[in-house]
């Protein structure tokens, strides 16, 4: 073989998936160009100390991905790349069901299928983000194929570093969170909150506000605390802060608990999730949003079911996210290293509430 193949157990994913990215890999660097001789089954057998279903099992996935194609009697070759074959992009994203997941994608393969791109997803199929070693693994296909990368929402610990990696190799952009050596697509969260509560203390007579955070350890959260703290001691108002997970349990868990000896004259939620919480929490404690206490939302996307509600919030332009997401890691592609910073106006919309 042109670079003799170890499998790691417990490593890059499972054995066969290894064996398609060392000869992904060696089509990448060039050792094995178009029409070349793919190394046969038996040598893949010998180096790899894996089973025979394991390595056909690669080399029948590598054929029907146009990678290989093969001759009768003659084993595997390199497949020629077909004129105008659409390249790939993988986007790893929480979930693809979720309302602004789908206005984000919509963005997204608007712009992929006009540049003749394809989309390849790795969802988490939650709203947490419970990256985890599957996710270095799709990191680690990505790099070998030498593919764009949009993350969305923030990692950390090792699958951060395996994105700070990536994003050293191919072009990557990381939504809602500023990846090292790669490309940042964000909202101006400091002055689209800051600008909320003048608008707040301005039209509501606002002096005593609660501000649900979100996860202060992410980016987007921490940004959009900065603004409203900014904003709150520009005025003289009071805020009270609390830690949220992004969703509407925790957030009725401790507006609930803080209303029962507390009185706010607005909440501003860390998203609109955490907003239909809340407005549950005051419901139940005989207050009225809107009419008795304001609150506010952040992103602009309430599902179907909710959509009907007139919550006043502000609108993240998450469709537009993904445009630029794609925009950008296709600039990118094409050479241009001058974007590290995509940023997405956020504006106020007055509902309701």
């Amino acid at each position: 073989m042109k670079k003799r193949l170890t499998i790691e157990r417990g490593g890059h994913g499972h054995p066969f998936q290894q064996i398609k990215a060392h000869i992904k890999g060696l089509i990448a660097t060039g050792a094995l160009k178009p029409n070349d001789a793919v190394p046969s089954v038996r040598d893949v057998l010998r180096d790899a100390k894996t089973s025979i279903a394991t390595v056909q099992r690669a080399f029948a996935e590598l054929k029907s991905e146009g990678v290989i194609y093969s001759r009768r009697g003659a084993g595997y070759f390199v497949a020629v790349p077909r004129t105008g074959i659409a390249e790939t992009v993988h986007v790893f994203l929480p979930s693809e069901y979720l309302a602004l997941y789908t206005m984000f994608l919509s963005g997204l393969y608007r712009i992929a299928s006009e540049h003749k791109f394809s989309v390849l997803l790795h969802s988490l199929g939650t709203d947490k983000l419970t990256w985890d070693k599957e996710t270095i693994r799709h990191l680690h296909s990505a790099v070998i194929e030498r593919a764009p990368v949009v993350f969305v929402g923030e990692a950390f610990g090792d699958v951060r570093d395996a994105c700070t990696r990536a994003a050293a190799l191919v072009p990557f952009a990381g939504v809602e969170w500023m990846p090292e050596n790669g490309i940042a697509v964000v909202n101006n969260y400091e002055q689209s909150t800051a600008d909320t509560v003048a608008y707040l203390v301005k039209k509501r007579n606002v002096r005593r506000m609660l501000a649900f955070t979100g996860r202060m350890r992410q980016y987007n959260a921490i940004h959009k605390t900065n603004g409203i703290r900014h904003a709150a001691e520009t005025a003289g108002i009071d805020v009270t802060y609390r830690d949220t997970d992004f969703d509407a349990e925790s957030a009725y868990n401790a507006a609930k608990e803080l209303f029962v000896k507390n009185t706010f004259d607005a909440v501003f939620c860390g998203n609109d999730y955490e907003a239909i919480g809340v407005i549950g929490a005051l419901t139940e404690v005989g207050r009225a949003a809107g009419r008795d206490c304001a609150v506010v939302g952040y992103g602009n996307f309430l599902d179907r079911a909710t959509s009907y509600f007139p919550l006043t919030t502000v609108d993240q332009h998450w469709e537009l996210m993904g445009v630029s997401s794609m925009k950008a890691v296709i600039a990118a592609r094409s050479g241009d290293t001058r974007l590290t910073l995509s940023e997405v106006k956020a504006d106020l919309i007055i509902g309701k509430t």
